[in-house]
């Protein structure tokens, strides 16, 4: 699991669909979540939260270009890969944070991805969990 530190800066409801906005350092990330009746009570703006999320669920780019529908975004460099015969973990660093990807050996292929290289780890806001 990646565990990355957060702080709230805003929180969006309508319904049982809550935006939850926050800051990774200095990047911004956003996580939704979906609420019963019982709104948690500590989930509220300036506080100190952990955004967890899985290893399958950090996608790879490289050298993308145009437009996509993902907005948390990290730019990462490459730490280190342990490859086996079908998947692969790509461990990744940005800034201070410390995550990592599970991606097809092919995919690792595609993206010609080695150590030191950089790239964009994007996470769907619909794949991230928070913890207080």
């Amino acid at each position: 699991m990646n565990t990355l530190s957060a702080v709230i800066t805003n929180i969006h409801r309508s319904g049982a669909i809550v935006l939850v906005d926050t800051l990774v350092e200095s990047t911004p990330m956003s996580a939704l979540l979906i609420v019963t009746d019982d709104y948690p009570v500590w989930l509220q703006p300036q506080l100190h939260i952990t955004l967890i999320c899985k290893e399958t669920e950090v996608i790879l780019a490289k050298h993308l270009k145009g437009f996509i529908s993902i907005r948390n975004k990290l730019s990462c460099t490459v730490r280190n890969i342990i490859k086996s015969e079908i998947l692969c973990t790509v461990y990744l660093q940005s800034g201070s944070i410390e995550l990592s990807s599970i991606i097809s050996k092919r995919a690792l292929h595609t993206l010609d991805l080695d150590v030191g290289d950089h790239v964009d780890a994007y996470i769907q806001m619909n794949e991230i969990s928070i913890m207080p």
